[in-house]
């Protein structure tokens, strides 16, 4: 997720919001990342709040279809700029995909604009998840447009979740643009962590 381009055979979202403007919302945005709080979902449980830093490993429940899977990842990096700050981790074998995920608040200092992003890439763990691959891919893209909503709410900021490009999405979980790795190629296998 450092460089923004998905690996061959992963798939990629790159969603963002608007939070509002200046400083102080992006100082209280930064601590909400930094205390993982766009996983305050209805659906979504976070066993522990581990500082966001490399190395730090985190485990989660998501609740789909009536049942709780967990899913751990891994810390890889952290951003922690004066106009940007962040984390991503990388999924770890109890996860349902393969990939990473970067959640990032940007303050734009030309404009006084504060955004929350997240990008992700990611790609079936097992045969199961990728016979399920509509449904996988339904769960992440809600994950995107709630998780930035939630951003949202507690700041009082206007505005709907678009993507890079800025276009509005049409509908609930269809956010930003859905890209392929190298040829679109579903099957191509990254060594696992």
């Amino acid at each position: 997720t450092r460089l923004g381009a998905a690996p061959d055979g992963f798939v990629a979202d790159d969603d963002e919001i608007v939070l509002g403007r200046g400083r102080e919302l992006f100082s209280r945005a930064s601590e909400a990342v930094a205390d993982w709080r766009m996983f305050d979902l209805s659906w979504v449980r976070l066993f522990e709040r581990p500082a966001p830093v490399p190395g730090a490993t985190v485990a989660f429940a998501s609740r789909q279809l009536g049942l709780w899977t967990v899913h751990t990842c891994r810390v890889v990096y952290r951003v922690d700029e004066p106009d940007r700050f962040g984390f991503a981790y990388g999924t770890l074998r109890t996860h349902a995909v393969m990939g990473e995920e970067r959640f990032l608040v940007r303050h734009d200092p030309h404009t006084d604009e504060v955004t929350f992003g997240i990008y992700k890439f990611s790609a079936p763990s097992t045969p199961a998840v990728r016979m399920m691959a509509g449904l996988t891919r339904h769960l992440q893209r809600r994950f995107s447009v709630e998780a930035c909503a939630a951003r949202r709410r507690p700041h009082g900021a206007r505005g709907q979740p678009r993507s890079r490009a800025g276009a509005r999405p049409a509908a609930r979980c269809r956010l930003g643009p859905v890209r392929r790795g190298r040829a679109g190629h579903p099957r191509a296998r990254p060594a696992r962590r």
